[in-house]
């Protein structure tokens, strides 16, 4: 299929096979072009990468991932020795592919439900990288936040106190209000807010311990203000959303919810913070052209749903 790769070691000679596959290769092509490094080396994680993410099942996916992690190990075990010493091992375009390839295997993880491991994965994750380019750390939060010790959470939030990205951003405002209940020892009631009495006035009711999470909540919104905007929309978990998102946009905003809603849900307390911040208008919302389509696009999706909302989808299916 391809022409006569220059001789090397065979990692090398593996590698420089899939790099030499034209940009318009199909699938087959491609599954073909891996199926053949692998026969010069094993070590070629490329190649476990393309197979693992055209696998046909989750399991056989895991499987393919797991061989080809197991294989990175080996032909890295140097570099991710050191890999703390430096800039992490992101920084050898070499070895990108094998971060990919945990990064898919902690996708799946989460798809099948086995949360604890793929937590462990994002784990490493950041330590074999700790600048993050992959952007996994807020997928580490939300599985954190779910069931570990609030001190964990604080912990890992701390790690990026500058990171804008909405993940990060609205994680942070759910682990101080985490961290206010858990002071104060309040316990929500499902009744909500007396009737009449604003979110704010509620909150403000509640002590002090809850002024630092309000005054946190104010802050993200006013760089996202499309998560309070929007978290209630009844058609929000059938949005669908372009591959690329603009930071502090409407796209970033779903994608979030999309993943965090039933977390903020949970409790009840959360989503009072949320309708709290809610804007009055977006005049004073982060102002970009791509915002105002990406919105428009987004209240079409809204308005354009008829199904329940998605609160009670999830109780529905016992979620």
């Amino acid at each position: 299929m391809l022409e006569d790769v220059p001789a090397g070691s065979p990692d090398e000679e593996a590698d420089l096979l899939l790099a030499r596959l034209p940009e318009d290769a199909s699938l087959e092509e491609e599954i073909e072009a891996a199926t053949q490094a692998l026969e010069i080396s094993e070590g070629c994680v490329s190649a476990w990468l393309i197979l693992g993410m055209n696998a046909e099942s989750h399991e056989a996916a895991l499987e393919l991932f797991e061989r080809g992690i197991a294989a990175g190990r080996k032909r890295f075990a140097d570099l991710l020795a050191s890999s703390a010493d430096g800039g992490g091992v992101w920084g050898w375009i070499e070895a990108r592919d094998f971060m990919r390839l945990l990064h898919e295997k902690a996708r799946v993880l989460e798809l099948v439900g086995n949360f604890d491991e793929a937590r462990e994965v994002y784990r490493e994750m950041l330590e074999l990288n700790p600048g993050d380019n992959q952007g996994v750390r807020g997928d580490l939060l939300l599985l954190m936040a779910a069931n570990q010790p609030v001190a964990a959470c604080r912990e890992l939030v701390d790690r990026y106190p500058d990171d804008v990205d909405c993940a990060m951003l609205w994680g942070r405002v759910f682990v101080s209000i985490l961290e206010a209940i858990e002071r104060s020892g309040f316990e929500f009631s499902e009744e909500g807010p007396p009737a009449g009495m604003s979110p704010q006035a509620f909150l403000k009711s509640l002590g002090p311990e809850f002024a630092k999470p309000l005054r946190e909540a104010k802050r993200a919104a006013e760089r996202q203000p499309f998560v309070p905007l929007l978290f209630s929309g009844e058609g929000l978990m059938e949005v669908e959303i372009e591959d690329t998102v603009a930071i502090g946009g409407p796209y970033e905003a779903v994608h979030y919810l999309q993943r965090w809603a039933l977390l903020w849900s949970l409790s009840g307390l959360p989503m009072v913070f949320l309708h709290a911040v809610v804007p009055r208008n977006l005049k004073k919302a982060p102002k970009s052209p791509r915002f105002g389509d990406e919105l428009s696009d987004v209240m079409f999706q809204l308005d354009a749903y008829d199904g329940p909302p998605w609160w009670e989808m999830l109780d529905e299916e016992g979620e």
